[in-house]
């Protein structure tokens, strides 16, 4: 978009396209060179308002000696014969009737011989009808306008026929004069909306949407845009033509009886204008309608030219880069297409400027320009561990649009450093290691003696801060050694190794006494620790006799229940081998305890039934066994020696019982364990 194609009209009929300033044929399916007619007139106008310019145009057919007027369609850009052969000469396109639709005056003659008259043919639908037969008399170039402002086209007539040359000028009766502002008046089409810009090096997009009007339909409005470089101003060029609306600025009102500059709504929503100077400029649109009737501008928007020149928007390699590949091409991507200019582009060495190769911006094989994009194909490649730069000259590229030359590059602007030697990385494999240990340090080493950089790719089991390693957790991890290369070596090929952290293992302490504990004891307290540090737990063999609740053990009833304790390891620590400790819950036994100068023993203890139980008794000895539930019965204590007992339980069940001697006024107590 931004320029409407020239139609040219001459022996034969022909449409140029307009690519930035570039025209081309355009197969059109207009008369060609060596058709039967030619044409005298042609001119544009959406005759069935589908959004795209038809063409109207006068053919004059030879081998007849008549002229007539015919409308070419336009189709996706091909142009076909609607065939309404009307009698005329001289077209013009315009909505007399304010019906929104395009009408059409011309010369009504379809040769000299015919006298003064002149046509008017409305269009219902697409097809023209003679609207006033033979009553206009006058004979020349028609053309529309209101002169009179009631909201309706009227005609002027110039030219000569026969005579000296007149201008008349009808009335169009189609407003009564007495009201101006009567209901079938043109109505000015609405403001257009939404006024946008998008900047991109000297040009600028502007969008808008649609306005929309009472008579002419959204499809037929034509737009007219005005740039200045102050506020309200109509000064600048899109680079085809001057963008003068022909409108008064502050009211819309048109001044001249065309389409408006733009024409029709952009297929895209978008103009461009090209080849703005830095600076702020000021724009506007408003939309015209058939009857050529102007809205009111939009509110006035602005934008700011910064880069008058192209510039480069990339360049591979980057500036400044390092560890370039040998065989790198040049490549830059410009703000905008570019064309060749004149000159010679260099490659030099950094080190002293050594010129490397040259390469003819007109005629180098080894210089592409694509568009936008610039690549440059050295015929060597570069030498490694080397830095470069590229001189671009001033005149070797030009806007192709515009015709801006881009600044060039020198050594500061575009300079980089290929890479060099190759190197390699000894990382040998890790000893395996166990959760808890101390920290330790990675010596894996570059065949150029550059640092190594190492990466674990699982820090929750294992951290690194230079070379050396914390280990966090129990697992396997991948250790990864790389070294990046600098201005004289490659960037070395990575090498991993796998780290295994094994689970720490860990020990219970229980310490607690629960033997000789009783029916009526208070709850215990239980200490075992683990050394991990994690919590442990206990379960009790016989609820019966004790339960455990957290770490306090509550006795139940009589007899023994095995208190253990266990832990069961997590993610870091193996399980811990399980603690137990006998709880044995006896009666209670009281009575006075001989003097602790003297020595009781009972043994064997464990024994199969038979006890021996030396000491120095007083008086007669009984003795009362207990089992752990409390029974209670008398036993026979047989005097062996002097001061020495023996005890037979052999017929009693296996288990643990409690032996009460009676001595006179003592009283004595052991804990004894029966086998089988």
């Amino acid at each position: 978009m931004g320029s409407f194609s020239p139609f040219v009209a001459y022996w034969e009929t022909n449409i140029y396209t307009n690519n930035n300033g570039t025209f081309s044929l355009l197969n059109s399916g207009l008369p060609a060179n060596g058709s039967s007619s030619y044409v005298s007139k042609g001119s544009w106008g959406d005759y069935d308002n589908d959004g795209d310019l038809d063409v109207l145009m006068t053919e004059y057919h030879a081998y007849l000696g008549k002229s007539t007027i015919e409308i070419y369609k336009n189709t996706g850009g091909f142009f076909s014969s609607i065939n309404i052969s009307l009698q005329g000469t001289y077209p013009v396109f315009g909505d007399y009737d304010n019906d929104g639709d395009l009408d059409i005056v011309c010369n009504g003659g379809s040769a000299y011989s015919l006298g003064q008259i002149t046509k008017i043919y409305k269009n219902t639908n697409g097809s023209f009808s003679d609207a006033y037969a033979n009553t206009l008399t006058a004979w020349g170039y028609p053309s529309f306008a209101d002169y009179d402002n009631d909201g309706d086209l009227d005609i002027l007539i110039t030219g000569a026929y026969g005579g000296p040359a007149t201008a008349q000028l009808y009335q169009n009766n189609l407003i009564p004069n007495s009201v101006p502002l009567a209901s079938n008046a043109n109505a000015a089409p609405s403001t257009p909306s939404n006024l946008q810009t998008a900047i991109s090096g000297s040009g600028v997009t502007l969008k808008w949407d649609k306005a929309t009007d009472t008579e002419t339909p959204q499809s037929g409005l034509t737009y007219n845009i005005r740039i200045g470089t102050t506020p309200a101003s109509s000064n600048i060029s899109d680079g085809v033509q001057n963008l003068s609306p022909g409108s008064s600025t502050m009211t819309g009102y048109r001044k001249i009886v065309e389409r408006g500059n733009v024409g029709l709504y952009p297929g895209s929503g978008s103009y461009n204008v090209n080849c703005l100077a830095n600076g702020t400029y000021y724009w506007s649109v408003q939309a015209i309608d058939h009857g050529y009737e102007g809205s009111a501008f939009a509110a006035e928007q602005s934008f700011t030219i910064t880069n008058f020149n192209p510039v480069a928007l990339s360049l591979s390699p980057l500036n400044n880069a390092v560890g370039v590949t040998t065989n790198t091409n040049l490549v830059i991507t410009f703000s905008e297409n570019m064309i060749k200019g004149t000159g010679i582009i260099n490659l030099r060495e950094v080190a002293g400027g050594t010129l490397v190769e040259s390469f003819d911006v007109a005629s180098s094989p080894l210089l592409t320009l694509s568009g936008a994009v610039l690549t440059v194909d050295p015929t060597n490649n570069l030498l490694p561990g080397i830095s470069y730069y590229v001189e671009i000259p001033g005149t070797a590229f030009l806007s192709s649009i515009c015709k801006l030359p881009f600044l060039g590059t020198d050594q500061n602007l575009w300079h980089f450093t290929t890479y060099g030697l190759t190197q390699t990385i000894i990382f040998n494999s890790i000893i395996s290691k166990t959760y808890g240990d101390v920290p330790f340090h990675l010596n894996a080493t570059s065949s150029s003696g550059l640092p190594i950089t190492y990466v674990s790719l699982d820090p929750t089991v294992a951290t690194i801060s230079g070379n050396v390693v914390t280990i966090v957790g129990a697992g396997t991890v991948n250790i990864t050694a790389t070294q990046g290369g600098d201005n004289t070596y490659m960037p070395a090929p990575s090498v991993s190794q796998i780290l295994v952290v094994n689970k720490a293992s860990q020990i219970i302490t229980f310490n607690d006494d629960l033997s000789n504990r009783h029916l009526n004891d208070a709850p215990v307290t239980l200490t075992a620790t683990a050394s991990s540090g994690l919590p442990v737990t206990y379960v009790s063999s016989d609820p019966t006799v004790a339960t455990v609740s957290g770490n306090v053990v509550t006795i139940i009833g009589l007899g023994l229940a095995t208190i253990t304790v266990s832990q069961g390891g997590n993610s870091n620590y193996l399980p811990a081998s399980d603690k137990s400790e006998d709880l044995i819950v006896g009666i209670a036994v009281t009575g006075v305890i001989s003097e602790t100068n003297q020595r009781y023993e009972l043994y064997p203890n464990p024994s199969e039934g038979i006890y021996f139980i030396d000491g120095n008794f007083e008086g007669s000895v009984k003795g009362e066994l207990i089992n752990v539930q409390g029974v209670t019965k008398e036993i026979k204590l047989e005097a062996n020696s002097a001061g020495s007992y023996k005890l037979d339980i052999t017929e009693e069940a296996a288990g643990l019982y409690f032996l009460k001697i009676n001595s006179g006024e003592k009283q004595f107590r052991f804990k004894l364990e029966k086998q089988k």
